[in-house]
């Protein structure tokens, strides 16, 4: 059976950021129910922030050498990453992420991130997997 807080937990899954945030500060119960998974590109994080999300799911620190090996490898329940045009992310942390399905770190030779390097994506088991289920997809790092 669904108390009220389960009701509102659901309905916080379809509201814009701005709605989520208001939503989760009305009260403690409410706040661990609905756990902070993405937070929107516009907004920099650093890391102080992002160690207080440990719910994240999907994390962008793409040009934010603000977010460090520090902060993201204790996301153990971080599933997608985009850390390109930063180097302050390296195989330190990343071979810790072992829920990590979607990592851009590499592509046109612009986006590279030379510190994240074949010896930890090699650790990451699950990374690709979502793709390889829907499509017969290849992947570049």
């Amino acid at each position: 059976m669904m108390d009220n807080y389960d009701v509102i937990a659901y309905i916080g899954q379809f509201c814009d950021w701005r709605t989520f945030i208001r939503l989760r500060s009305t009260c403690r119960k409410v706040r661990e129910r609905l756990p902070i998974k993405k937070v929107p590109e516009k907004f920099k994080l650093n890391d102080d922030s992002v160690s207080k999300l440990s719910s994240l799911t999907t994390l962008y620190a793409n040009g934010n050498p603000s977010i460090t090996d520090a902060s993201v490898s204790k996301l153990t329940n971080l599933k997608s990453l985009d850390a390109c045009y930063n180097q302050s992310i390296t195989d330190a942390s990343i071979s810790k992420l072992t829920n990590l399905t979607t990592l851009y770190a590499r592509g046109t030779p612009s986006r590279t991130n030379p510190l994240i390097t074949d010896v930890s994506i090699s650790k990451l088991t699950n990374l690709g997997a979502e793709l390889k289920k829907k499509c017969n997809f290849r992947l570049f790092f």
